[in-house]
């Protein structure tokens, strides 16, 4: 069932949000718009290993804007591919250095594998920790998404290079700003990993004992509505 599904993985992950959370902020350069990562600033990252998606919404994106600056870390990616000049690789990407990494792009591409696109509410490890670190996101749409953050809101959602590099260039810094703040607010507070247990208590109680009384609720979680009915119509 895809609820239950999204408390087993979250909650698999999300014990990694504790360190991301509260890992001091990097340095800033002196007169720079964005927090930096070895001096240098980035219009778009992305972490992670190859999807088929990373062509058009990635690659495709870093050739239509030749002026900006574009980060990829990852491995597993086909030797074949050409990469633009104005795309930078890390190779490897030590976790103790993710947070640094997400804060120093103007933007985070999460970009999900097809199977978990399939499964529906599987939100990636790379989704919390930038919506941990403040990162505004740009992400493929999946089933699910909108249960983990608010479409418009606190993610944004891009099918193709046109509308990634739309958000590039027409949505200014404080908007941004604030996207990413709302996306780090709602993950710390409605997707942490005591909560997600919370949840999944929830869950498993419910699926053991259909007719049980017990509240199927969870305080503070605005999509706990959406999930109790999708969750008790697939049980």
């Amino acid at each position: 069932p895809g609820c239950l599904h999204l408390a087993v993985a979250a909650l698999a992950v999300l014990a990694r949000l504790s360190p991301l959370a509260s890992v001091g902020t990097p340095s800033i350069r002196s007169g720079s718009r964005f927090i930096t990562l070895g001096g240098e600033d980035f219009s778009t990252g992305t972490l992670g290993i190859f999807t088929p998606a990373l062509t058009e919404l990635f690659t495709a994106s870093a050739k239509g804007l030749p002026r900006n600056r574009f980060l990829l870390a990852g491995s597993q990616y086909p030797a074949t591919l050409r990469w633009p000049r104005n795309v930078k690789r890390i190779n490897h990407l030590s976790p103790r250095s993710h947070a640094a990494f997400y804060s120093s792009s103007r933007l985070t591409l999460n970009l999900t594998r097809a199977d978990m696109v399939g499964w529906g509410y599987s939100p990636s490890v790379r989704l919390f920790e930038a919506a941990a670190c403040g990162c505004p996101i740009v992400s493929d749409p999946w089933p699910g998404l909108g249960t983990v953050l608010r479409i418009g809101d606190e993610v944004l959602l891009a099918k193709d290079r046109k509308q990634v590099t739309g958000l590039l260039n027409d949505t200014d810094d404080a908007e941004l700003k604030r996207i990413g703040e709302r996306a780090r607010l709602r993950v710390l507070e409605e997707h942490s990993a005591s909560r997600r247990a919370e949840e999944f208590e929830c869950y498993v109680s419910r699926a053991h004992d259909k007719d049980s009384p017990r509240p199927f609720t969870i305080a503070g979680t605005r999509a706990s509505i959406v999930q109790q009915k999708e969750f008790e119509s697939a049980i």
